[in-house]
């Protein structure tokens, strides 16, 4: 006889700002995995969405979530309301998604493309993270979540890249004190060290080789991240009802180094 064994988001719905590639990618078909009910991911450009569609149930053993695939723009207020006015009711949130270029030295950068950046990631995420809310507060909240994702430049700054540095731990502020204002809703932060994506894709393969060689070489876990390590993350941030307001370190152990 078999048995119906749950899953951890049996039944959730689940949007994952930044879904179609990368991280988000690895997020989305994490809770895919879980049990979601239906899994939104978005991206700024729609030739992407089709395609990232497909991949979110690729593997999903069981049941596979309905999944939609939505062009939402971080940095734009109008496409924000769009896509939480389609998605409705939902009980994860997750951002990935972060903006464009933020620039290269201090004294090369102009304020406004600096500017750009910050505005981006951390309004867009205060933006995104109010619509949720609006969608999640009430009657079972304690069970809804709101994730973010930053990177180890919020505490370990690179020089010319002072604005992701600045927006990084913006974020990770905001997450502290949502988590504090909205309770019993739970707000995390997910802080990736290096992975292996897309993002990658315009640096050279020899160059990249080397690039993730040496990193797991300094690294207590000996290798680079994977999108689905972000997911697995990402999806224990979604699940665990006693932790918010939390940072979670994904990196591999390379703060230590």
């Amino acid at each position: 006889m078999t048995t119906h064994q749950s899953r951890p988001l049996e039944g959730a719905t689940v949007v994952v700002i930044g879904g179609s590639s990368g991280m988000g990618l690895g997020v989305a078909r994490s809770a895919a995995a879980q049990g979601a009910a239906s899994v939104v991911v978005t991206s700024r450009s729609a030739d992407r969405l089709p395609d990232a569609a497909a991949r979110v149930t690729e593997g999903v053993t069981g049941a596979a979530p309905k999944v939609d695939a939505l062009v939402c723009d971080l940095t734009d207020e109008q496409s924000i309301d769009a896509l939480f006015d389609r998605v409705g009711p939902l009980d994860h949130l997750v951002v990935t998604a972060s903006p464009g270029s933020s620039g290269s030295a201090f004294l090369d950068t102009e304020e406004s493309q600096a500017r750009a950046f910050v505005d981006g990631k951390l309004w867009g995420s205060w933006r995104a993270a109010r619509r949720a809310a609006l969608r999640m507060t009430g009657v079972g909240a304690a069970g809804r979540s709101i994730t973010f994702a930053t990177g180890g430049m919020s505490v370990r700054p690179m020089a010319g890249r002072i604005p992701v540095t600045v927006a990084f731990a913006g974020v990770e502020a905001l997450a502290r004190a949502l988590a504090v204002e909205l309770a019993p809703l739970r707000v995390n932060v997910i802080r990736p060290g290096m992975t292996d994506t897309e993002m990658w894709s315009s640096v050279p393969e020899d160059q990249r080789r080397e690039i993730f060689a040496e990193f797991a070489k300094n690294t207590p876990a000996r290798r680079v991240g994977l999108p689905e390590d972000i997911g697995a993350a990402a999806t224990y941030a979604m699940t665990a009802g006693f932790v918010t307001g939390a940072v979670l370190d994904v990196d591999g152990g390379s703060l230590l180094t």
